[in-house]
């Protein structure tokens, strides 16, 4: 939670199209974090600087990603209804 918090505070929360972030936890122990943005545009640009920006090196090296590109690890969705 620690490496989450700082990778909102120090990378996250100041990108143009950031809308919002849950952390969330399965019942088998995993987590899912779900970013959502403005538009496709703008998550595509900040995965490309999020790949190499110190700021998220800290909570990349959380998360078992394996020994690849943290964007493989990634899972684009498109939102068709929000419900409340």
């Amino acid at each position: 939670l620690a490496a989450s918090d700082r990778f909102q505070r120090d990378f996250l929360a100041a990108r143009p199209g950031f809308l919002r972030r849950e952390l969330l936890k399965t019942g088998a122990g995993a987590y899912l974090d779900l970013v959502h943005w403005r538009d496709q545009a703008a998550a595509d640009a900040i995965m490309a600087e999020a790949a190499t920006a110190p700021a998220c090196a800290a909570y990349f090296a959380v998360m078992d990603m394996g020994a690849g590109d943290p964007a493989e690890g990634v899972t684009h969705a498109a939102s068709l209804a929000l419900y409340a």
